[in-house]
């Protein structure tokens, strides 16, 4: 297992990564159309239910006995403020306050179909429409997630 930071040299503390470098690291790695789907879920549950400590150590990769790498299981996922308040990790360039355009301008960054990119904004928008339910059920404080 090896993080993104690590494989980068990156130092996952300092604010003004991209996203989009994460794309071209897992895309280089896996070179996987479902994994990096799958990672651009990731992204839009990162910013659209507020995880602003998205950095480069929080998303790691798998390589395997033959040498084949996978993207490792999502981690460290939680509602975080980040660094001044902004997002760690800046989506196409936006990192105070990005939302669905900037997700669909990542998207197009990175290769990334409107069709699947909208999917994924809604699956995600869709846990957090979830979220209050979840939290009553299971006695946790539901956070209080900023106005756009």
């Amino acid at each position: 297992m090896h993080s993104a930071a690590g494989l980068l040299h990156a130092d996952f503390r300092t604010p003004g990564d991209e996203y989009e470098v994460l794309f071209r690291l897992s895309a280089a790695l896996l070179r996987d159309a479902a994994a990096q789907r799958e990672l651009f879920l990731r992204v839009c549950l990162n910013v659209l239910l507020h995880n602003r400590d998205d950095h480069l150590k929080n998303t790691s990769f798998l390589m395997d006995e033959t040498g084949s790498w996978s993207l490792a299981p999502f981690y460290d996922f939680t509602f975080a403020n980040g660094p001044g308040g902004w997002q760690t990790l800046s989506v196409a360039g936006e990192g105070e306050n990005p939302g669905v355009e900037d997700l669909m301008r990542l998207a197009a960054q990175v290769d990334i179909p409107p069709a699947i990119a909208r999917d994924a904004i809604e699956r995600a928008q869709a846990a957090k429409a979830r979220l209050p339910v979840l939290c009553r059920e299971y006695h946790v404080k539901a956070p209080r997630f900023p106005r756009p």
